[in-house]
């Protein structure tokens, strides 16, 4: 593995500073930042990869369930004061409800479709390593392993 495959890898996976990394790898700071940057220029960001390999779907669902406990909550409130209110403030008040869970259940078009499309391709050179060992491949998978990075970001890149 090279030094820029290990900064890279440092950056995205571990979360680590450009700091740490140039200790951590013995070279300048400005090598790390070149490293990124011809990435960069290569359609690669860094920056965008770190951030899609913190979320964690779980944790999104449980986010949800707690937000729509909050909402239905809420929503019991506001009935009880709009019992007391004429129809159109009702209906009023209902769609603001809606609206407002809608926005946040909308994904933000340019992340959430490389997310998706990340969790994709993780899951499939999953099922192509575990074919590959299945069928004692054992090189294939290897290489799969090896390389899952590698295909990752070139499939991102021209997606």
């Amino acid at each position: 593995m090279t030094k820029k495959d290990k900064a890279k890898k440092f950056y995205i996976e571990d979360d680590k500073s450009v700091a740490d990394i140039a200790v951590a790898l013995n070279i300048n700071k400005n090598t790390v930042y070149y490293y990124k940057n011809s990435d960069f220029k290569k359609g690669i960001d860094w920056d965008e990869l770190r951030y899609i390999s913190t979320l964690n779907p779980e944790d999104t669902q449980d986010k949800e369930k707690i937000f729509l406990s909050v909402l239905i909550k809420e929503f019991d409130k506001a009935l009880v004061d709009l019992a007391k209110s004429d129809i159109e403030k009702k209906l009023l008040k209902l769609e603001s409800f809606a609206r407002t869970y809608y926005k946040l259940k909308i994904p933000d078009n340019k992340t959430d479709v490389k997310v998706q499309k990340t969790q994709i391709i993780k899951e499939v050179i999953t099922k192509l390593a575990n074919l590959s060992i299945e069928l004692n491949q054992k090189q294939v998978a290897q290489f799969l392993s090896d390389n899952a990075d590698r295909i990752l970001q070139d499939l991102l890149k021209n997606a």
